[in-house]
């Protein structure tokens, strides 16, 4: 197109087609980008991390001390559990052995000097299967008058060492001075006692009930090994548990808690 212009020249001087040079300075358009080209994302460059300071090298010292403890404790708490339950276990069974020597010695040894029965330790096999050896069998004072055949009975037999025997009675015989004698015979004996037994006083002892094998247990007490162990060892380690308890470290016993 031509354009008409008022310079120098004058009017209707036609100066031709007017055409923009190209400036060196000028910079290229930047085109638009469609919806559906990609964003351009823009670079990032790493940084490394800043070196801790004091305070974080530290708490970073602090928890792996913590963390070694934690470790540590973990390693002593199954030990140290498994130990006091030993303890216990320990402790339950001596206190166990502690009442049962306490009541046997009660039952056997205070209670007949104190309360109406006796007890007498079979040390054979003629009254079995009621009384075995070395059941403690209980009896009770009756009167001589209240002997009955099939009564048990525990007397003195009339032997040379007069031994208390403990048989059933198959027959009694009163006296004309009215002393009442008895016969007698065990239980597992194929045959009746070789004696009639007299009766003295005015008190026989009728069998009522079986403490089974106390008397072998009684027995074995009096053994000297037994003794020694009783009177030496069993208190020693009485004294040597006390004392383990009294002495326990505090760091085992915070780890086992």
């Amino acid at each position: 197109m031509s354009v008409w212009t008022t310079g120098p020249q004058g009017p209707g001087h036609d100066p031709g087609p007017q055409h923009a040079a190209p400036s060196r300075s000028a910079r290229p358009v930047a085109h638009s980008q469609s919806a559906s080209s990609p964003k351009a994302r823009p670079l990032r460059h790493s940084q490394p991390a800043p070196w801790p300071n004091a305070a974080a090298r530290r708490a970073a010292a602090e928890d792996a001390a913590a963390g070694a403890d934690r470790s540590a404790t973990d390693t002593t708490v199954r030990p140290a559990g498994a130990a006091r339950t030993a303890g216990r276990i320990g402790s339950i069974a001596v206190n166990l052995v502690l009442v049962t020597a306490l009541l046997a010695f009660l039952v056997l040894a205070v209670g007949p000097r104190v309360l109406p029965y006796r007890t007498m330790t079979m040390l054979t096999g003629s009254m079995a299967p009621e009384i075995s050896v070395g059941d403690v069998a209980v009896v009770t004072p009756i009167p001589v008058s209240d002997v009955r055949v099939g009564q048990v009975l525990s007397f003195q037999a009339p032997t040379e060492d007069q031994r208390v025997v403990t048989h059933r009675v198959i027959d009694v015989v009163t006296g004309a001075d009215g002393s009442v004698s008895i016969r007698t015979q065990g239980d597992a004996n194929a045959g009746p006692d070789p004696w009639l037994a007299r009766l003295e006083g005015d008190t026989a002892w009728q069998w009522r009930f079986t403490l089974p094998a106390v008397g072998a247990v009684l027995r074995a007490l009096r053994e000297p090994v037994v003794h020694v162990a009783l009177v030496w060892v069993l208190p020693a380690g009485l004294a040597a548990w006390i004392l383990l308890g009294i002495w326990r470290p505090a760091g085992r016993g915070r780890a086992g808690a």
